[in-house]
């Protein structure tokens, strides 16, 4: 934010956002891609609240 113009810093507000939980990501994996619970379980757990990476492990898992 500091380094854009007064001009800009009025337009934009910074919002800090919290990962999810790890049961969150997991339920969130399952239920939109249909893959097994406990691999989502493992798969929230490894990305420690990385919604990205979990989706791109999950990627890898279905192969």
């Amino acid at each position: 934010m500091a380094s854009l113009t007064k001009r800009f810093q009025t337009r934009f507000q910074s919002v800090r956002l919290q990962p999810p939980e790890n049961e969150a990501l997991a339920a969130f994996l399952a239920r939109r891609w249909g893959a097994p619970i406990t691999i989502t379980r493992q798969i929230a757990e490894g990305a420690k609240g990385n919604v990205r990476a979990a989706m791109a492990d999950l990627e890898m898992w279905f192969g």
